[in-house]
């Protein structure tokens, strides 16, 4: 685990500031998506690493890291269990066991490969001040209004 988040860290670079509202970041045209999915697919969560999102890479490489784990635990239980027991304590059981955590394991890293790609293609993407209003209709009742600004500065009502 020491020697994931050590590679991780070397492979992020520097780290980048908070970009306030309407500023671009010079580095987001060297984002591509292809390249954020291609090192999110090598080492899940390099493609948030490399995306700017420390974070959130952390917690795609550490969900993929306690469900292989958890399959490895699980298969070599339903390896060494030759004892009938329980249903619950069976190596039928504990197979299931394994196929499930390689399912979600699957899942999520799939999941941390997509989300570098549009985390990726959002980058230029600024999001101003999103403000909610809950307001008095005439006839009765209450209307809610959201109004988001984004880099072409035209707010949308709903």
């Amino acid at each position: 685990m020491l020697i994931l988040v050590g590679l991780s860290l070397v492979l992020a670079g520097p780290g980048q500031a908070q970009r306030g509202v309407g500023e671009r970041d010079s580095t987001a045209a060297r984002h591509t998506p292809g390249g954020a999915f291609w090192r999110s697919i090598l080492l899940p969560g390099w493609g948030q690493w490399y995306n700017g999102r420390p974070i959130k890479g952390s917690i795609y490489a550490g969900l993929t890291l306690v469900c292989a784990g958890m399959a490895i635990r699980n298969w070599d239980r339903a390896l060494g269990s030759d004892e009938g027991g329980s249903l619950f304590w069976s190596r039928q059981a504990w197979a299931h066991g394994r196929n499930n955590w390689l399912i979600l394991g699957g899942t999520v890293y799939l999941l941390g490969a997509v989300d570098a790609y549009v985390d990726a293609h959002l980058q230029t993407f600024d999001v101003g001040p999103i403000s909610l209003a809950v307001l008095p209709k005439p006839g009765g009742g209450v209307a809610m209004v959201a109004v988001l600004t984004w880099s072409d500065r035209k707010q949308i009502r709903r």
